[in-house]
């Protein structure tokens, strides 16, 4: 599974992508027209606050299972869109923000189900 990670992350997340058998490609500065163009090759996409993931993002995006919002809220997420492509979405509150260990279990657990 290729992930694209689109806002700074603790290094921490790499390994252990890797570990769970994700390839990671690290973009922080990555624009949201860049991000519209390149979003089709990714199955995920890891994210902070840097775009507005909406219907107009995800169109171009036919490969994307899943999308993990690093962070409190959902303001920049459009629930909406998510449904009518049937991409889900998880926030780290709901698994334990302080460890992510859990986080990534559950989006391994994501990926593996939705295959």
């Amino acid at each position: 599974m290729n992930i694209l990670v689109a806002d700074v992350m603790h290094e921490s997340l790499y390994p252990m992508l890797e570990e769970a058998g994700f390839q990671a490609s690290e973009r922080p500065s990555i624009t949201r027209e860049e991000l519209k163009q390149e979003l089709y090759a990714f199955d995920g996409l890891i994210m902070r606050s840097k775009t507005r993931v909406d219907a107009d993002l995800l169109k171009n995006a036919p490969r994307l299972k899943i999308v993990a919002r690093a962070g409190a809220g959902i303001d920049n997420l459009d629930g909406s869109a998510f449904l009518e492509v049937r991409i889900r979405f998880f926030l780290p509150e709901t698994l334990g923000a302080t460890d992510p260990g859990p986080w990534m279990d559950q989006m391994n657990l994501r990926f593996t189900y939705d295959q």
